[in-house]
């Protein structure tokens, strides 16, 4: 289950990310009340996001992290929730932004709803697994160079050094906002890459899915993990 949210974001985008939070907050339930976290030094995500799985406070559930760049539909916590309920209880999380790229484009065109993955390379819409969160930390404080500044990048790592998974859901809930850059910085491309995905639907119901049968059916994808900055055990 879905049980807490907090928003990432920098001080330049205090309002965007306020906006957020307030329709985040209108939607009831036990994460009625999402914290609003800003990255006030800049040292960018990597650093935010350890700062905010170190403080949750939750015992169980997940823990959604979303960035401040994002556009989602209604009562996308709903769904969100709804979505975690039913996923393998062996997983760290899921990711709710799908990203632009070939494998997504193939499942969301056969109709699939879950891709398996250790290659987190897309951090806008993350649900962390709270009783994995002090493991995950750990990993980003001593087998990664101080002040690393990827997100995405560090759970990467993560989960490939400590043989995990998570699930990217398709189609996406959340959708890069191309009107502002984003948290890392940059503008309506990321090497290249549209930061907008085409496998992005805000009315999707996630209650039609067979959750447990798409789990197992689920294709895998993986890259190589960039390891810069990964420290020696």
């Amino acid at each position: 289950m879905l049980s807490g949210v907090t928003i990432m974001a920098v001080p330049e985008r205090a309002a965007p990310a306020s906006r957020i939070r307030a329709r985040l907050a209108a939607e009831a339930g036990a994460w009625s009340h999402p914290i609003l976290h800003f990255d006030k030094r800049g040292r960018g995500p990597g650093p935010a996001q350890r700062d905010i799985l170190s403080r949750v406070k939750e015992r169980t559930g997940f823990h959604l992290v979303v960035q401040d760049d994002v556009q989602f539909g209604d009562a996308v916590l709903f769904k969100v929730d709804h979505i975690l309920r039913n996923l393998p209880e062996d997983c760290y999380g899921a990711a709710f932004y799908a990203p632009r790229n070939a494998k997504v484009a193939e499942v969301y065109r056969k109709g699939g709803h879950l891709i398996r993955t250790s290659t987190a390379l897309w951090g806008q819409a993350i649900a962390h697994r709270v009783s994995e969160i002090p493991a995950f930390v750990e990993f980003y404080e001593t087998r990664l160079e101080p002040g690393y500044r990827s997100s995405d990048r560090s759970l990467c790592l993560y989960l490939h050094t400590a043989r995990r998974y998570l699930y990217v859901v398709v189609p996406g809930l959340f959708q890069h906002d191309l009107s502002k850059p984003s948290t890392l910085g940059t503008g309506a491309k990321a090497f290249g890459v549209p930061r907008n995905s085409p496998a992005y639907e805000p009315g999707f119901n996630p209650e039609g899915v067979d959750w447990i049968e798409e789990a197992a059916r689920a294709e895998r994808f993986e890259i190589v993990p960039p390891k810069k900055g990964l420290l020696p055990p």
